[in-house]
């Protein structure tokens, strides 16, 4: 569809890496690429995480963020250590994932925006045992994404979204904003610190999307 400017406040982004280092720790020395276009949300991750851990920083050609066969051979000469990956590029290397990570130093890797299979990340974790996957869930209103997912199991489904961020608040409700019950279906809202302010210069879908949280006095909710 058509994008809309989301007006995303720095300590929202400082939560978001917060939580990552909580997740991964310092990474003095590592080696962190930088895949996204500067228009897509992950690549404040990209950019950002690597500034705030101690990582160097290597940018990705355009010429390779093509092909995961070439982005692959790329990052195993720049010695990259830490890494996001597209699902489609996780869903190719999970068809040989032993021939395809050889010789990779991939040590934590950030996936996700789309649904994967669960047992494609065990299978990566299976040929790199040291690696730390998290696998992240949420819209760009809450920060990138605002749950992670870091122990995939061999199982044959997709990937659940783990548990929230810090400082963030996750609710399934019915159409009358009350909680369902377990087992039954809702809609999802998030709140807390990664929550955006809203979209830029777009007051009414701000206010039709942005709705006051029943549970916490003068707080928001994204629906």
């Amino acid at each position: 569809g058509r994008p809309k400017g989301v007006a995303v406040t720095h300590g929202s982004v400082v939560n978001l890496l917060d939580h990552w280092r909580e997740l991964m720790g310092d990474a003095p020395g590592e080696a962190s690429s930088a895949w996204s276009s500067i228009g897509f949300d992950a690549s404040v991750h990209e950019l950002l995480m690597p500034l705030t851990t101690g990582a160097v920083l290597h940018l990705v050609p355009d010429e390779l963020r093509g092909d995961p066969g070439a982005l692959l051979h790329w990052m195993r000469d720049h010695k990259v250590t830490q890494a996001f990956l597209p699902p489609p590029y996780i869903q190719w290397i999970g068809e040989d994932p032993a021939a395809r990570l050889a010789g990779s130093n991939l040590r934590q890797l950030l996936t996700g925006v789309e649904s994967l299979p669960e047992r494609t990340l065990y299978r990566m974790r299976e040929v790199l045992p040291g690696l730390r996957i998290c696998f992240g869930y949420g819209p760009t209103e809450a920060t990138l994404y605002a749950t992670a997912y870091t122990d995939p199991q061999p199982y044959d489904r997709s990937c659940p979204i783990g548990r929230p961020l810090r400082g963030t608040r996750l609710y399934l409700l019915d159409d009358r904003m009350r909680p369902v019950p377990v087992g039954v279906p809702g809609e999802v809202y998030l709140g807390g610190a990664s929550l955006a302010r809203g979209y830029l210069n777009r007051p009414d879908l701000t206010d039709e999307l942005f709705v006051p949280d029943p549970f916490v006095p003068g707080e928001r909710l994204y629906r």
